[in-house]
């Protein structure tokens, strides 16, 4: 009995000694901050560029909706520019679901998909910058605002075998329509890049289910990209 005791102290004590040190969510956003400021002062004039696959889902039939999201931040000008793909085709669209009439014409607004525009309005309702999905600050500012919250940080293997951290936060109710019930944030650790996040939001008469996953990054100089 004494030596299966032994064993099983011995076992514990190199699992824990084996295993990665705890990350805090702090740590976690702050590291993927500096990370990101570091790749914006190696580029002159830089623009962010990212492409991501929104995913919508949800409990009832034929809910389920998927967009090629494209987007481009002048951080220099404070210019933003998106373009979409789906089922009708590819092509630029407004910058906000919100924005002024004037700026904002009818045909942009029937161009953008459904479910972009949802997606925009959750994060503005969550005072959430729908300019910079993905982004460390935003998440964190979101989180700050949260009365009382649950958080925890989860290790996870990504789909290219990459190792990252997921930081999962969730609010405390009630929940008003279109707020966030719970969202996580996907952090690759080799360099501490935001590379997913997850919604789960209240809708009507049901909790839908968002995902953003990145499938392109890149920090380029303006005077690399065309015009439009």
């Amino acid at each position: 009995l004494t030596v299966v005791a032994a064993a099983a102290l011995l076992i514990v004590v190199v699992l824990r000694m084996s295993s990665v040190p705890p990350v805090s969510a702090r740590e976690i956003l702050e590291r993927t901050k500096q990370a990101e400021t570091q790749r914006l002062q190696k580029v002159a004039g830089p623009v962010v560029y990212r492409k991501l696959q929104l995913r919508r889902r949800g409990s009832a039939p034929r809910s389920s909706q998927v967009v090629s999201w494209e987007i481009w931040n002048d951080v220099t000008h404070a210019r933003f520019r998106q373009r979409v793909e789906d089922e009708n085709g590819q092509r630029f669209i407004a910058g906000e679901s919100n924005s002024e009439p004037a700026i904002q014409s009818s045909a942009q607004l029937a161009s953008t998909p459904p479910v972009l525009m949802e997606l925009q309005q959750i994060l503005q309702a969550n005072r959430m910058d729908v300019r910079h999905p993905l982004s460390a600050n935003v998440y964190e500012n979101w989180r700050h605002g949260l009365h009382l919250k649950t958080e925890e940080v989860v290790e996870q293997l990504l789909p290219d075998g990459r190792s990252a951290l997921t930081l999962i936060t969730a609010p405390t109710g009630p929940f008003a329509m279109n707020a966030i019930r719970k969202a996580e944030l996907v952090v690759r650790t080799d360099d501490w890049h935001p590379v997913e996040q997850r919604l789960e939001v209240q809708a009507r008469d049901e909790v839908r289910k968002y995902e953003l996953t990145e499938t392109g990054f890149d920090v380029v100089a303006l005077n690399q990209l065309a015009t439009s």
